[in-house]
C-alpha cells in the first residue's frame, strides 16, 4: 500500500488533521506497508487484515498491531514478542 509523500505533508499542514498525523515528523516516517489478507471474519465488520505470524484478524477487540519499518509487514503486538524473543537480531 503506498502513500504518497505530498499528500501526507499537504495533510499535515491542515488544521483538521494535525491531531491525527502529530506524530509524523519527517517524510522517513511514512513507508509502505504489506497487509496480509484475512482468513475469516463476521459479516457485520470484516477484517481488513491479519497479522501473518499468529493469524488474528484486525476485528479482534483489543489486540495491538505494529508495522515494522524494514519490510513493512503488519504484526500483531503478541507475534511482535514472540519473533523478537526467538530472533532478537532480525528485527534490530
Amino acid at each position: 500500500m503506498a502513500v504518497d509523500n505530498s499528500r501526507a505533508a499537504d495533510a499535515a499542514q491542515a488544521p483538521s488533521s494535525q491531531r491525527e498525523l502529530a506524530h509524523l515528523k519527517a517524510p522517513r516516517d511514512v513507508f509502505d506497508v504489506h497487509l496480509t489478507a484475512p482468513t475469516a471474519g463476521t459479516r457485520a465488520h470484516p477484517p481488513t487484515f491479519a497479522c501473518p505470524v499468529a493469524g488474528v484478524a484486525n476485528d479482534a477487540a483489543g489486540v495491538r498491531f505494529t508495522a515494522l519499518r524494514r519490510c513493512g509487514h503488519v504484526l500483531s503486538a503478541r507475534a511482535l514478542l514472540t519473533v523478537q524473543s526467538r530472533h532478537p537480531v532480525a528485527l534490530a
